[in-house]
Formats: C-alpha cells, sequence, structure tokens
C-alpha cells in the first residue's frame, strides 16, 4: 500500500479524503486491499477521526467497502458489480446525451469534448492507461454536466466513481481503446448536429458495448444468466448492439 503525503492547510479530513481519492483513482491503492483507520492516520501522519470521516466520504462515493468505523477495502468489481455499473450508466447517460444535444449553446461543450478526445488519443499512442482513463472519464463527465441536469449528474456521482476503477483496468487493452475513442468521436458530431435520438443511441450504445466487452474478457463465465441484472444487461447489450454475450467467450 502507498499513501502519499500531501497534506496541506485545509481542514484535515479533507485532505485525507482527497489523498485516499488520488491513491485509489490512480491506482496506488489496488482494488480489493484492505485498509484500516489505524494504517491510514500512521501513513498520512494524523489522527483517527479525520481519516474516518474522509473513510466514511469514500465508502458513500462508492470507492470503499465496508463499515467505515472498521476496516474497509478498496472497490474490486466482480461480474455483477460490472453489469450494474454498466447497465445503470448506458440508460442514464444516454439521457444526460439526449439533453445535451438539444442544448442551443452545443459548442460550449462539444469544442472542449473535442480536444479531450484528441488528448486521450494522443495518450493511447503512448500506451499511457492511467491518463486514458482519465481522459475517458473527463469526456463522460462533461457529457453528463452538459445535460444541465442537476439531480442526473447527483445520480451518478457514485457509479462514475465505480465506473473509472472498471475502465482503468479496461484501458490497458489498446484494441479497447480503440474502438471507444472512435465511438467517442461519434457522438461528437451527433451533438454538434443536434441530433437527439441518435446521441442518445449512441452513448447507450457505447456504453453498453465497453461493459460487454470488459465482462467477456475478464469474467463471462462468472456470470449467472438467472439473475435479473444479467437477463436486464443482456437485453440493453441485444438492444443497443445485437450481440449476444455468451457465457463461454473470453
Amino acid at each position: 500500500m502507498v499513501v502519499q503525503k500531501r497534506l496541506n492547510k485545509s481542514p484535515l479530513y479533507e485532505q485525507a479524503y482527497v489523498a485516499l481519492k488520488e491513491d485509489i483513482m490512480s491506482g496506488r491503492l489496488q482494488a480489493g486491499e484492505k485498509l484500516t483507520d489505524q494504517g491510514l492516520a500512521e501513513l498520512l501522519g494524523i489522527s483517527r477521526t479525520p481519516v474516518r470521516e474522509a473513510v466514511r466520504q469514500l465508502v458513500k462515493e462508492g470507492l470503499l467497502v465496508g463499515a467505515p468505523n472498521r476496516s474497509v477495502t478498496v472497490f474490486s468489481p466482480n461480474a455483477r458489480d460490472i453489469a450494474e455499473v454498466y447497465a445503470i450508466r448506458s440508460c442514464l447517460e444516454g439521457l444526460a446525451a439526449g439533453l445535451a444535444a438539444l442544448r442551443p449553446d452545443r459548442s460550449s461543450f462539444t469544442e472542449k469534448m473535442a480536444q479531450i478526445s484528441e488528448e486521450a488519443k494522443q495518450y493511447a499512442q503512448n500506451q499511457d492507461a492511467g491518463m486514458v482513463a482519465r481522459k475517458n472519464t473527463e469526456f463522460h463527465d462533461l457529457l453528463i454536466a452538459a445535460s444541465g441536469c442537476d439531480s442526473l449528474v447527483s445520480l451518478l456521482e457514485p457509479i462514475r466513481n465505480r465506473a473509472f476503477i472498471c475502465r482503468l483496468s479496461s484501458m490497458r487493452n489498446q484494441a479497447s481503446v480503440h474502438v471507444s475513442l472512435q465511438e467517442h468521436d461519434e457522438i461528437i458530431k451527433c451533438l454538434v448536429d443536434g441530433d437527439s435520438p441518435r446521441a442518445e443511441q449512441l452513448v447507450r450504445h457505447h456504453v453498453t458495448m465497453a461493459g460487454r466487452r470488459l465482462l467477456m474478457r475478464l469474467h463471462a463465465r462468472e456470470l449467472n444468466e438467472s439473475d435479473p441484472i444479467f437477463r436486464y444487461y443482456q437485453k440493453i447489450a441485444d438492444e443497443d448492439g445485437g450481440l449476444k454475450l455468451e457465457n463461454n467467450q473470453c
């Protein structure tokens, strides 16, 4: 476990929260790693009280799992977690895209999205998986914010945190990266054109197929076809991509 000391003059619980979140999102704190208040307090050089507050917030955001006053672990997605995250993202981010495409000031965010997409392509060429994942997150965060729907943004906050950890592993696959970035360009075009139905459809497809690729590569055999979330996810995949997620394909 590596937790970098980056404490400044802001409240201690806020400093601990920022430091721990950065270490989780960067992968310095690895998925599934067990953490204790005492251990984190010693590493950060502060008391356990602000650490507990930081841990409580990170549990609320879905990045840590467990009881805040006991040991917790860094969120480590299994097959069902990934299916849940991507099914929810597909529906809600599709809605966000549909709303964003209806805005009259679309250039205020589409130009920035295009810039992020180009930066991601450069990082992909350099095989910098961490930065590609970050740029991917920036792209989707901007898309969601562009919806102008605060409730939607709030609903997606914990889902986006968990999705980042899921994406971090998928961004190490160059084929997946190429497909994802190509789809980003298609999404931007629909937004620029103000094609709301098509933008919503493309984003639903983009998110669903990203989850499908991840599940097939890492977790396909873990899925139980009788599980409602698997059945619902399969329904979305069939509707949006016409591709069947078979348990015998990895």
